[in-house]
């Protein structure tokens, strides 16, 4: 049972919190990343606001602005990044979690053997949401869901074990998802293959706060 782990547009927020911008701003107002010092003139996580302007991560900066004139860009913070992303990071292993990070705001780790310890999968998913003490998209799934070359959740993680959202045993034994769903590249935005792409008939259990 692989357990994944999703806080969205969580460089921008750590980013907003050290400007002293509001979290209530990253919903109304359209707010990027500004490009690093240095390096490419693009833009990085884009808040709600402003990808309803067409604006999405990797975009050059002056098309950005083309489209969206109003749009604020708030500079990284690589060092708070990285100093929040590792106390989460703690905090799932407090819990016994071996983790896996992906990048900071993605980080799967194997379930199976926290099972007992919490009462199943629905008592692991609450224990990590304790822990983390954030709000976050949680999930979990049988691994073997994940074997297909045309799963759209394979671009979520580069290495052994790949997030997908848990699904009844008997969907999971016939249901031919594998090859009716679209194939997202690597670049995908990694939200997309986590929360749009599975089948309505197959209920997922995914948890947020």
């Amino acid at each position: 049972m692989i357990v994944c782990v999703l806080l969205p547009r969580f460089q921008l927020a750590v980013a907003a919190a050290a400007a002293g911008t509001a979290r209530d701003a990253l919903l109304q107002k359209p707010v990027a990343l500004a490009p690093e010092p240095g390096g490419s003139q693009v833009v990085g996580e884009v808040s709600l606001a402003a990808e309803a302007f067409g604006v999405h991560p990797g975009m050059r900066l002056g098309e950005a602005l083309a489209r969206c004139p109003r749009l604020t860009l708030l500079p990284g913070d690589p060092a708070g990044v990285a100093d929040s992303w590792e106390r989460l990071l703690v905090r799932l292993e407090s819990i016994g979690a071996a983790v896996e990070p992906e990048r900071p705001g993605l980080v799967c780790f194997d379930g199976r053997g926290l099972l007992q310890l919490h009462g199943g999968i629905e008592g692991v998913l609450a224990a990590s949401r304790r822990a983390l003490r954030v709000s976050a998209r949680l999930t979990g799934a049988p691994e073997p869901a994940l074997s297909s070359p045309l799963c759209p959740l394979r671009c979520c993680a580069p290495a052994r074990r790949w997030p997908i959202f848990r699904k009844r045993s008997s969907a999971l034994a016939s249901g031919p998802w594998a090859s009716s769903l679209p194939f997202h590249p690597p670049q995908s935005p990694t939200a997309l293959g986590l929360w749009g792409c599975m089948p309505s008939n197959w209920p997922a259990v995914v948890t947020e706060r």
